[in-house]
């Protein structure tokens, strides 16, 4: 194995799977770490520095799912990682919230085979791949809700200016100083 192999850190809770991934594939990456709880995940993958995250979904631990992957990706922004998600379907907030933050790498159901992982480890997705979990946005709806913001209050502050060039009189701004009464006003005929 050299130097130069992909690191791999692994929050999977299943040892035997995560054995026989490390005996597969012990010639293409380099297993740097491992978290056995949700807790556990971000400071030792910010640790190892991996630039792989396998990140089963039901791993122990009560840390929410979306805060550990928003975590991850905050910390450690070139890590790819692949999630591992129990039986959802198409459209699933969860599935729609990872895809949303740029994980692409989803395999989906309550078993998942370890050659199927590998595949994904090698070839992983685009986001075409995973558009079916994410819902595609209603863009009036998104307009509609864009206008409806934050109202923006308008500021009007008058400006008074006076600037000096050397060896002339001050330039002032139009009608600086004077009242207004004093304006001249031409009738036309």
């Amino acid at each position: 194995m050299g130097n130069n192999s992909p690191r791999v850190f692994l929050a999977i809770g299943v040892k035997n799977m995560e054995e026989h991934l490390k005996r597969q594939l012990a010639n293409e990456y380099n297993f740097v770490g491992e978290a056995i709880y949700r807790e556990a995940i971000v400071k030792k993958a910010m640790s190892c520095n991996p630039d792989i995250i396998i990140f089963r979904e039901t791993i122990n631990g009560s840390q929410d799912v979306l805060d550990i992957v928003y975590d991850l990706r905050l910390q450690l922004p070139d890590a790819r990682i692949i999630f591992l998600a129990s039986d959802r379907k198409p459209g699933d907030p969860l599935l729609a919230e990872l895809v949303g933050s740029g994980v692409y790498d989803i395999m989906v159901g309550n078993s998942i085979r370890t050659p199927d992982l590998i595949t994904l480890m090698r070839e992983p997705n685009k986001f075409s791949d995973v558009a079916i979990y994410r819902q595609k946005l209603n863009r009036n709806r998104v307009r509609e809700s864009m206008s409806e913001g934050a109202p923006v209050g308008e500021v009007v502050k008058q400006v008074k200016e006076t600037v000096f060039v050397e060896g002339d009189a001050p330039i002032l701004p139009p009608n600086c100083g004077k009242k207004e009464e004093e304006k001249t006003f031409v009738e036309e005929k």
